[in-house]
């Protein structure tokens, strides 16, 4: 199966399953997971003569694993780039958990396009409130390569070791967000 190589030079892994005519239908998974997520449904789809297209989203699976670019303006620009190099004009879109939140962005910027929404057990939304940017600005987002045992996954937890990191870390983020705030 090919590698999709996005706007930025990260390379993104697919499979396409099924007839070649046949209405195209794209699986996003959830944060963590990959293309193998969708093992059990690929086929059922494919004998329902459906175009099954499931990609690796940044990070996950065989795509590559960038140090950086995994918040959902990210996401959604690398999925946009993803369905328009394979030229499609309408899809429906299943989103998995982070998967959904790029369905709705996908769907609210192509509303024409998308024919079918669905969504599995997600909760982003699609318009963020100061207070949820704030939230998500606290969690640490640099590597630190130094620290033992750091987790090598492209995630907000990259050189965490414990919870007592995070915390301090999530506290030091909020001291320098509260004197921009104040500012």
């Amino acid at each position: 199966m090919p590698y999709l190589e996005l706007d930025d030079g990260v390379r993104m892994w697919y499979e396409i399953h099924g007839r070649e005519d046949g209405r195209n239908i794209l699986l996003y998974h959830g944060w963590g997971a990959s293309t193998a997520f969708w093992s059990e449904q690929i086929p059922l789809l494919v004998n329902m003569e459906y175009k099954v297209i499931a990609l690796d989203g940044r990070g996950h699976g065989k795509s590559d694993k960038p140090r950086k670019g995994y918040n959902l303006d990210r996401l959604r620009q690398d999925f946009i780039n993803f369905q328009d190099t394979l030229k499609m004009d309408e899809w429906a879109v299943v989103g998995h958990s982070a998967g959904g939140g790029v369905a709705q962005v996908t769907y609210h910027d192509y509303p024409d396009r998308t024919k079918a929404l669905v969504l599995i057990n997600t909760s982003y939304t699609i318009v963020e409130t100061f207070q949820q940017k704030l939230f998500w600005n606290l969690l640490p987002t640099d590597p630190h390569p130094s620290k033992a045992n750091a987790c090598p996954s492209p995630s907000f937890s990259i050189g965490i070791t414990s919870s007592i990191d995070l915390k301090i870390e999530i506290q030091e983020n909020y001291n320098k967000y509260s004197k921009i705030i104040e500012a």
